[in-house]
């Protein structure tokens, strides 16, 4: 997703740029901006649903090393719940910079928005 907001970012600063825009382009525009939110929405749920899981794990470790101390199988359960929640956080350390990126591409084609009006408007 954000190869094709860049793509989409270049190709309208080309067409603003260039004074090319088609009679209905706002319209249009307004189309592929409610599909990015969508896949943005998207996103931001599977970075929520994640940060819920690596809560839970984080939690689970720290509830788990109070019952299991010194027995084999605590340590076994500290070490498999601490690499679950390794996993998870590093997991969404990515994912929130995917949504990270994803929020500033859509913000700008926001503001691509703001001149595509204009533009529109002034012919």
């Amino acid at each position: 997703m954000e190869k094709r907001l860049k793509k989409y970012n270049i190709q309208v600063r080309e067409m603003l740029d260039n004074d090319k825009l088609p009679k209905n382009f706002f319209e249009l525009h307004k189309q592929k901006i409610a599909e990015f939110h969508g896949e943005r929405m998207a996103h931001l749920h599977v970075t929520l649903f994640f940060a819920g899981l690596a809560i839970i794990a984080i939690a689970s470790r720290l509830f788990l090393t109070q019952f299991f101390d010194g027995s084999v199988y605590g340590i076994i359960l500290n070490i498999a719940s601490g690499l679950i929640a390794l996993i998870l956080v590093v997991l969404e350390i990515f994912y929130v910079r995917h949504y990270f990126q994803l929020e500033n591409g859509l913000q700008k084609v926001y503001k691509l928005t703001d001149e595509i009006f204009e533009k529109s408007n002034s012919k």
